[in-house]
């Protein structure tokens, strides 16, 4: 027994998966067909909502799960928005057609009490492998824009044709649009806040949802959040950042970073927030030169948060990884050195 039948008998219908048809299902688009209350009503007498196949709908439609999110519960409940979805889909074959009903009932918009912005584009895309990337409306058009122009930017530099994502060769002019250089910090908080999984790249749903979730749909939009996710991941919550940059940073083929990449990604997060950085990045680069695991790249921050300047509070006989060991060894005499008050004379 499907969600969206009204007559709890009836086989469930397909419902269009197309991502520029869903504004008009939803009755938000400006261009839609009104909803007809009295039709709609004998519709939400019968209607059975089954979770497990509404979120199986979120869950393989992006776009579907994108305006669910922006809409519920801000707008309209859960069970509202199910029911105008469905409803629509059941009548799919008919709603561009005015409802005998319009007279029992009459007819409402529901433009006026929800989001307006939403316009159709029910055009199919011009190829089957692009249909999924339809976008809801006018106003996500530059955001699909941007991410097919960075991603041609990122095959035309080495990337691979068949990946759906931005890749290494993407990024330059991304930064150059944003108006920030490459080794700008927020071009790793971005990934991070798109809850990117795969080190250098961006998918087409990370891109879409990431940026529909931030609410930025062109560019304007995303300089003009960059100072709230800086502010906000430097300040609040900077330890998932850090953990996520190594997997983010490293080559992907690799378990462990080079020591090299480790370094110079130290010196762009920690700047400022570990007194011995220089020392310890002059250590690992000079004295260590090995790869970095992941293990070791988490404890060091732990380590700078934990251990005073001058290494007294650092146990010995933690669990600490053998490379601090190492380096407080090390760093150690030259900071007791740097620190000890002039002979008198």
């Amino acid at each position: 027994m499907g969600c969206c039948s009204s007559n709890p008998s009836t086989p469930v219908q397909k419902f269009p998966q197309n991502g520029g048809q869903i504004a008009e299902i939803l009755f938000l688009s400006e261009g839609a067909p009104k909803l007809h209350l009295a039709e709609f009503q004998r519709f939400c007498q019968n209607f059975l909502l089954q979770d497990a196949e509404a979120e199986n709908i979120l869950k393989v439609n992006p776009l579907v799960d994108a305006v669910y999110k922006e809409q519920v519960p801000s707008n309209m409940s859960r069970l509202e928005f199910w029911r105008r979805y469905f409803f629509k889909a059941e009548h799919q074959s008919s709603s561009s057609q005015p409802a005998a009903s319009a007279a029992s009932g009459g007819e409402v918009s529901v433009t006026s009490t929800t989001s307006s912005t939403y316009n159709s584009r029910s055009q199919p895309s011009s190829s089957k492998k692009n249909q999924n990337k339809d976008v809801l409306s006018k106003k996500y058009v530059e955001l699909q824009h941007l991410f097919d122009k960075y991603k041609a930017v990122g095959i035309s530099e080495g990337g691979e044709e068949s990946v759906n994502a931005l890749q290494a060769g993407s990024f330059p002019p991304f930064a150059e649009d944003l108006g920030v250089e490459l080794e700008d910090l927020i071009m790793l908080i971005i990934p991070f806040k798109l809850d990117c999984k795969s080190p250098y790249r961006i998918s087409y749903d990370e891109w879409m949802n990431g940026w529909l979730r931030l609410r930025a749909t062109n560019l304007e939009g995303m300089k003009s959040q960059l100072p709230d996710l800086r502010q906000e991941v430097l300040h609040r919550n900077f330890k998932p950042f850090y953990n996520f940059v190594f997997v983010y940073a490293k080559d992907p083929t690799q378990k462990s970073m080079d020591y090299q990449t480790a370094c110079g990604t130290w010196r762009l997060l920690m700047r400022g927030k570990y007194t011995h950085l220089d020392l310890w990045c002059c250590f690992v680069e000079e004295k260590y030169k090995k790869s970095i695991s992941q293990d070791q790249w988490n404890q060091f921050y732990d380590f700078t948060q934990s251990v005073d300047d001058s290494f007294s509070t650092y146990d010995v006989d933690g669990a600490w990884p053998v490379l601090l060991d190492e380096f407080v060894d090390h760093a150690r005499p030259l900071v007791q050195t740097t620190h000890s008050p002039s002979e008198s004379a």
